[in-house]
């Protein structure tokens, strides 16, 4: 998952020019995935957010070529896309909609253009969450066994992060000390990554919490003082960037280092790449800077995609990978010449066990 992404941005129509003009790099011959194509509600635009490890992916589609509309969906190998818009009983339909986050189990967070968030349930439909006091929720992440990761926001844009599970309802934390800026992820283990900043705003950094440990600041590769976290495993690892700059890393913007968080260590993974997941096994993907390449780092070699991808056929670019599940199953999107889609790679050795 991706917590600092702007998406659906204006620039889709250059940068596919651009690339109508680049040629395509061989596939070396040790690795490489099959593709699949997502499909679309009827637009071309088309948003993967997240990945299970059964192979669902969840996101977000265009239903008309050209029009504003957007709706959430749910993808699966047996299924494919289906359009999830029209099942929130119970909620004010709008005409947009998005699934941020997909669990083992089927549970999906999804944003609704309403003033909270809501967490749908394939096989039960909405889970009904009291909302304290009336207050809006923005939820971010969810794990196998229910919790959920969200933060209630004032008129002021203050963040209060907070955990709910159908057992203990809503747990809030004691704050590091720093402004609470946004809830970042949860992983199996109840583990939860915060943004928070200084009380003059002039540095920001990601926060561990452990529930018998409390908070951790994660430390930032040297010569940096700010450092954002994007993603966190089951085992602890997490991946994020070091920054000159207490603004998150956007489109186009440089001189970020991705680095590796582990629990008594922080090391670089290069300059200039954006990681957006990293699975159980330890394998990260992400973007390149620009923009232009999804990536993956294997064997300690940050990898295109587009090199080790088989049957790319009129696949133009592949941007960005956005998540990775614990099978080295993933997910992203890129361009074709209608437009913008999204994809999910299986290895092939994956492949040859079905």
């Amino acid at each position: 998952m991706d917590p600092y992404d702007w998406r659906f941005i204006g620039f889709r129509s250059l940068i596919l020019l651009f690339l109508l003009g680049c040629g395509q790099s061989p596939i070396p011959s040790e690795f490489s995935y099959r593709i699949q194509e997502l499909g679309s509600l009827g637009g071309n635009d088309v948003l993967p957010y997240s990945l299970n490890n059964r192979g669902e992916v969840v996101g977000v589609s265009g239903t008309q070529i050209g029009g504003t509309n957007a709706h959430a969906f749910f993808w699966s190998k047996e299924k494919g896309m289906v359009n999830i818009w029209n099942k929130f009983s119970g909620v004010t339909p709008t005409d947009f909609s998005r699934a941020m986050v997909i669990n083992d189990q089927g549970w999906l967070v999804v944003f609704v253009n309403s003033p909270s968030d809501i967490v749908y349930r394939l096989d039960q439909g909405i889970l009904p969450i009291e909302k304290p006091g009336g207050q809006s929720m923005h939820m971010v992440d969810l794990n196998d066994d229910g919790m959920i990761l969200g933060a209630h926001y004032d008129a002021y844009g203050a963040c209060e992060p907070f955990i709910w599970s159908a057992t203990d309802g809503f747990d809030y934390f004691d704050g590091p000390g720093w402004t609470l800026r946004n809830s970042i992820a949860l992983n199996d283990a109840g583990d939860v990554l915060i943004q928070a900043a200084t009380q003059d705003g002039t540095v920001t950094c990601s926060f561990l919490w452990k529930r018998n440990d409390g908070w951790k600041k994660l430390p930032p590769l040297d010569g940096f003082e700010n450092c954002f976290a994007v993603d966190m495993n089951d085992k602890g690892q997490i991946v994020g960037v070091s920054s000159p700059s207490t603004q998150a890393p956007g489109i186009m913007r440089t001189g970020y280092v991705a680095c590796l968080w582990e629990p008594d260590s922080v090391k670089t993974l290069g300059e200039d790449i954006y990681p957006t997941a990293i699975n159980d096994e330890g394998t990260v993907v992400g973007r390149t800077s620009d923009r232009n390449s999804a990536v993956v780092l294997r064997d300690g070699v940050w990898r295109n995609l587009s090199d080790l991808i088989e049957g790319r056929s009129d696949w133009i670019d592949f941007t960005e990978a956005v998540d990775i599940n614990d099978s080295g199953q993933i997910v992203g999107y890129g361009f074709k010449k209608d437009g913008q889609f999204g994809f999910i790679l299986t290895p092939l050795y994956e492949q040859q066990n079905e």
